[in-house]
């Protein structure tokens, strides 16, 4: 039987409160990283060409050429995987970053 400190635990994971997409939320504007899609073959459904998408940081999908999109889908609050292919990386003004995580901010909530 596992320790009582294990029993006594909350759920880990509720809707919009999964330790990756905290992360994501509460990282500082210089670390906060934004990609354009620029092909959406396969996930046409799920992805649009030309739209700005915010990354969380995840080593382990980066080992396999992986992103981590974190989209206004609430369903999916850590985001999904994608082929790093599929996006390029933008180097945006800090002002700008702040600007974009508020506004997703305010579509998942």
């Amino acid at each position: 039987m596992p320790p009582s400190r294990w029993r006594d635990r909350e759920p880990r994971l509720t809707r919009g409160t999964s330790p990756i997409f905290r992360y994501a939320r509460n990282k500082t504007p210089a670390s906060r990283k934004f990609v354009i899609c620029i092909d959406n073959s396969g996930n046409e459904a799920s992805l649009i060409v030309g739209k700005v998408y915010e990354t969380a940081e995840d080593s382990a999908a980066a080992k396999h050429s992986m992103l981590r999109v974190l989209d206004e889908d609430t369903s999916e609050p850590e985001g999904y995987l994608y082929s790093a292919g599929m996006f390029a990386e933008l180097d945006l003004p800090e002002a700008v970053k702040l600007q974009l995580q508020h506004y997703r901010q305010a579509e998942v909530t």
